[in-house]
Parts: C-alpha cells; structure tokens; sequence
C-alpha cells in the first residue's frame, strides 16, 4: 500500500512526530500479510522503518482494517502514525 503524505508530513512536539492529516487511505497493490511499514523519502529511498498494528494495538501505525493480512484492491486507512525523535 503507498500513502501519500502532506507537505509537511509530520508535525513535532515533545520529542514526537505525529502524521499530518490522518487518516490516510491507500489501495492494496499486493495482498498479503504486513510484517511492517517502511517510509521512503520523494526519491523512493527508505529511512524509517516501523511497527504495524490494528486499530487500538499500539503500534507506530494503526491500520483501520478487519486484520494484518491485506487483500488486493481493498482501501485501508492509517488511522494514526507516531514515533519518538531522540534529542541531539
């Protein structure tokens, strides 16, 4: 599933970044069961990767589906995507 994020796709406070404009719908593209999310940057680079739960798991991303496992062509939402930022 690929979601498009908002410029900015983060907002920051107290050491945490929180998704701007939640939810956020996707289409799956290949189903399957998620074992994680991986955030890449526009040029399709990979720089973050994080836990996937449902609805309520607490994970860095809750999915607003029936289950993990994914079905081609079915929308899924992320309903809250969070993580904590160290201080440097």
């Amino acid at each position: 599933v690929t979601f498009t994020l908002s410029t900015p796709a983060f907002s920051y406070g107290a050491g945490v970044a929180a998704i701007v404009g939640a939810p956020k719908s996707g289409v799956v593209v290949a189903g399957g069961d998620v074992g994680y999310a991986r955030v890449k940057n526009s040029g399709g680079t990979g720089i973050l990767d994080l836990t996937v739960t449902l609805v309520g798991g607490g994970g860095d991303i809750q999915l607003d589906a029936a289950t993990l496992t994914l079905v081609l062509g079915r929308t899924v939402q992320i309903t809250s995507l969070s993580f904590n930022i160290p201080s440097v």
